[in-house]
């Protein structure tokens, strides 16, 4: 799902035989991680494959040796952060956030934008308010899961007569004549 997301360092060719090498061998998780999938396939491709796969596994497996070397919820979150410009995440949400523009996606830019301010707000109230506390991996990520389950974005209309797609409280901010409810039982 990672090489999927966009949000790696791969080009789309990397991507295409990084995806197509893995489902033509059958290659499971451990494999991929720990590199057990030798002698399968031509040694060019493979040796292309494994260059991609630990530009891929490094960063990673880094990045989960360092949480697990962490003590406080404000270094996990650092790492976190760290890890995200390691990655170069902000640039590609930028890069997003254009794009829908420039397609006239105006309400998926805003949307876009809000949940990278929201992610790194969610890091920075982490880090201070839980600061220099010791906290487990578990615990470190059970707070980041409630925080972006808890996290919500906004939009307003860009007009008045409009059809809106979303739950019911982003519903009960405008004045509503008629509502369609989709795959209620």
């Amino acid at each position: 799902d990672i090489v999927l997301s966009s949000l790696t360092n791969l080009n789309n060719d990397e991507k295409e035989i990084f995806i197509s090498f893995i489902k033509e061998m059958g290659i499971k998780g451990y494999e991929l991680e720990n590199g057990l999938y030798y002698d399968r396939g031509d040694e060019e491709r493979q040796a292309k494959f494994d260059i991609i796969r630990k530009n891929i596994i490094t960063p990673i497996k880094d990045f989960r040796e360092n949480l697990l070397k962490a003590d406080t919820a404000k270094e996990m979150a650092l790492i976190c952060y760290n890890f995200m410009e390691s990655q170069g995440v902000y640039k590609k949400i930028q890069e997003l956030v254009d794009k829908y523009e420039s397609l006239g996606f105006y309400e998926l830019s805003d949307v876009t934008a809000q949940i990278w301010n929201k992610t790194q707000q969610l890091l920075e109230d982490i880090s201070s308010l839980l600061g220099n506390e010791k906290i487990t991996v578990e615990e470190f990520t059970l707070t980041l899961r409630e925080g972006f389950i808890e996290l919500k974005a906004s939009t307003i209309p860009s007009v008045l007569d409009c059809i809106t797609f979303g739950d019911l409280t982003s519903a009960k901010e405008q004045d509503i004549l008629c509502v369609y409810i989709v795959g209620a039982n």
